[in-house]
């Protein structure tokens, strides 16, 4: 039995299921998002902005969760668990390095 091994498979299977919360947390919150474009006229811009950014961002983090190695994440890729995933861009300025 190899302990460090099952300590990584656990570990990732956290890790998994922490980035499967994220990734349905993100599409809620894109989809309020899209509901405050709808109501426009009463939302001020910098708010749709600021609400934009703010979810890309946690897009990016959490897409970066899955990618540390060890111990890794399954499932590792949001396609495996959602095909039509759509990314959001990696060169959000709060996520720089």
């Amino acid at each position: 039995m190899d302990i460090t091994k099952e300590m990584y498979e656990g570990q990732q299977q956290i890790n998994g299921a922490l980035c499967r919360v994220d990734w349905r947390l993100i599409q809620v919150l894109r989809m309020i998002h899209n509901i405050f474009v709808e109501l426009r006229p009463h939302v001020p811009p910098d708010v749709l902005d600021k609400l934009e950014r703010a979810i890309n961002d946690a897009d990016v983090v959490s897409a970066r969760v899955a990618s540390i190695k060890p111990p890794g994440c399954v499932p590792e890729l949001r396609e495996e668990e959602d095909p039509t995933y759509m990314h959001a861009a990696t060169n959000s300025p709060s996520i720089q390095p």
